[in-house]
This record gives C-alpha cells, sequence and structure tokens, in this order.
C-alpha cells in the first residue's frame, strides 16, 4: 500500500502542513526550514492555525495567508489552541514560584484586527485548557481541578481527587492523580486518572455525572497490558481508541464499552503504540508481540477493522540506543511520515 520514498536525515521536529513539509535539524533550536528552504532564523514555534502557517518568535506571531501569502504580525505570542469566538489567552509577567510552577497575568486579546481587549484581575498559576469562556486548569500535584471564568477572572468551581487513593502493583497506597482533559462534548468535560478511569464532569456546576470504574481490566483482557488513554480519539459523542492489540470505543451517554477488535494471537499479535486517527483510517507506529523496541508502522481501517498494511522497518542499533519509533505518524494526501528517535524521517508513498 505504501513504499518508501526518501529519508532525511537529522530531524528535530516536523509537521506536514498541507503539501509542505516544515523541519528542525538537530542542533539548531531556532532555524526551521520548509521542503528544504531555510524560512526562519529565530522560531520558537510553529503550527497551522485555519488558512495560516503561524510562527512564533520570542515576543511575538508572524501569521501567514497560506494562500495569499500576506503577513501578519502580532506583538505576542499567540499559540492558537486558546483562540474562542475571537479572542485568545496571553499569559504575561510570569514569575517562578516553585519548581515547574509559574504564575502570571492572563490579558484576553483579539486576533483579528489585534488588540488587547482587558486583563483579568488577579495572577494565575499555570495554563489550561479553554473551553469557551472558561479555562480548566490542573493544580495541587495533580489533585486538584479548577474552572476560571476568563469573563470575571474569578474561580467558579473546583473538584478535589486529593483524598481518593489507590493501591499499585506492590499493595502501596498511591494517590489518585488527573492524568490527561481529553476534551469537552455537550457539556461535558472529560478527564482521565492515574488509575486508567474516565471521569465526566458538568462544565457549568462542576459536578461530576459519571466516572468509569476498573475500566482497565474490562478492555484489556490478557497481554500485552497496555496503558489506556494513552491516545484517544473524541468523535460525535464517543472515544475511541486502539492501543496495543485492542480497538474499542465509550459511549459518552451510556457509558457503554464496544470491543471494536481485538487481535486474538497469542503470540505475533498487533500492539500499536502511537496512533494517529483520521476518518477513515489510523495511522500508528508499534510492534509486533509487544517488543520493547517500536519498530512497526501500519494502516488500520476504521470501517471494517482490517489492517491494511503494515511493514516492519529496520531499526539501528547506534551508540545512544536503538532508533525506535517513538511518535505517532503524519499524513497527507498520498504521504506518510514516520520519524524515529535518531532523527531519521521515512517518507512513505502510496502506491497507485
Amino acid at each position: 500500500m505504501y513504499y518508501l520514498q526518501r529519508t532525511k536525515n537529522n530531524i528535530q521536529n516536523f509537521k506536514v502542513i498541507g503539501d509542505d513539509l516544515l523541519y528542525k535539524v538537530n542542533g539548531n533550536d531556532y532555524y526551521l526550514f520548509q521542503n528544504d528552504t531555510l524560512i526562519d532564523e529565530n522560531n520558537y514555534g510553529y503550527f497551522e492555525f485555519g488558512k495560516y502557517l503561524c510562527l512564533n518568535h520570542k515576543d511575538s506571531t508572524d501569521l501567514i495567508d497560506k494562500f495569499s501569502k500576506s503577513l501578519n504580525t502580532i506583538p505576542v505570542t499567540f499559540i492558537g489552541r486558546d483562540f474562542y469566538g475571537d479572542n485568545f489567552v496571553v499569559s504575561k509577567n510570569s514569575i517562578r514560584e516553585g519548581v515547574g510552577l509559574y504564575s502570571s497575568n492572563y490579558i484576553i486579546c483579539q486576533l483579528f484586527p489585534f488588540r488587547e481587549l482587558y486583563e483579568l484581575r488577579h495572577r494565575y498559576l499555570g495554563s489550561g485548557y479553554r473551553f469557551e469562556n472558561q479555562y480548566i486548569q490542573v493544580h495541587s500535584e495533580r489533585k486538584l481541578l479548577k474552572s476560571l471564568s476568563l469573563l470575571t477572572g474569578e474561580y467558579e468551581w473546583e473538584v478535589d481527587f486529593s483524598g481518593r487513593t489507590y493501591f499499585d502493583i506492590h499493595k502501596e497506597a498511591q494517590n489518585v492523580e488527573i492524568s490527561k482533559i481529553i476534551g469537552v462534548w455537550e457539556q461535558q468535560l472529560l478527564i482521565t486518572t492515574n488509575t486508567y478511569e474516565l471521569i465526566s464532569i458538568d462544565t457549568a456546576s462542576g459536578k461530576i455525572n459519571w466516572e468509569t470504574n476498573n475500566l482497565q481490566s474490562k478492555i484489556i483482557k490478557q497481554p500485552p497490558y497496555n496503558q489506556l488513554f494513552s491516545n484517544p480519539y473524541l468523535e460525535n459523542g464517543k472515544i475511541y481508541e486502539l492501543v496495543g492489540n485492542v480497538y474499542y470505543s465509550i459511549d459518552l451517554l451510556t457509558q457503554a464499552i464496544e470491543i471494536l477488535w481485538r487481535d486474538e494471537r497469542k503470540e505475533g499479535f498487533l500492539s500499536v503504540a502511537h496512533p494517529t486517527y483520521t476518518d477513515d483510517y489510523i495511522y500508528f507506529t508499534g510492534s509486533y508481540g509487544n517488543h520493547l523496541i517500536s519498530n512497526l508502522v501500519g494502516v488500520f481501517n476504521r470501517s471494517n477493522y482490517k489492517l491494511e498494511w503494515a511493514e516492519e522497518l529496520e531499526i539501528e542499533d547506534t551508540p545512544e540506543g536503538y532508533a525506535t519509533l517513538n511518535q505517532a505518524p503524519q499524513v497527507s494526501d498520498n504521504k506518510l511520515y514516520v520519524l524515529d528517535c535518531m532523527g531519521l524521517l521515512r517518507i512513505f508513498e502510496k502506491e497507485n
């Protein structure tokens, strides 16, 4: 289905945006290339936002129209994910409050045309996940969830998990922590914990709507013992995930679990580590037999639950370690891009 078209060495990170390949090379954190042409010598980050290619600099962001090539520079760092309506959140005057912990002033800015709208009244710790005019934040060593109003600057609710514990494999008590925020569907804020449970929280009140119990044991029935919610995908009222040797869904209305596919082989089973979801396919890296070295790239059909294509790659054993595939592929039109941990980018092309 795919064949190796070419490779590129010494790649630090990359993004496929439309037909363009943007990347940085190892040893130079600030040089950004587009299709082998140096386009930015002082780059702090790059991403796609609608019809714009966004290039972050120390105190500004260039928004380049991908079609007209017009340039609009704004005097703040814009990261895209905090945008809602016509505005976004900017952190300023950050102060280090502890190990990995900073406080900042939050300013709400209009994007087009750029202008500062207003500043919230307090200083705030950390960043957040934006849902409309709420800023959902994780605090207190990942045991406290708080919702900050971006209209008033005041916290509206919080959910405290500090009293929850579980027993690890050594039968020692450990604290339950918030692992990640998956997203919001129909006013349900969906979070996961380090115990591999899924929790639904009402975005307006902070009330827990429902939570799963022993979810991992209901989905992972046999080796490989992969961890749930490594890369979940929220779509049409369900959470989907292809992880290890199982593809499952959870209905967010009924909490019904459906095992859509499982590789039942005792040996040589498929073990997916890093998936990329599209409407029709899941592109992934992983291994056969839950091997510790990820050396497999493949395509899984979401409609008929079949493995469309998979290829084991030759993984180089370097003095620094094995050049394993430690991230999800990226896909664009008829090309598939796979980067290993030693900086070798493999570019596959789909066969006609």
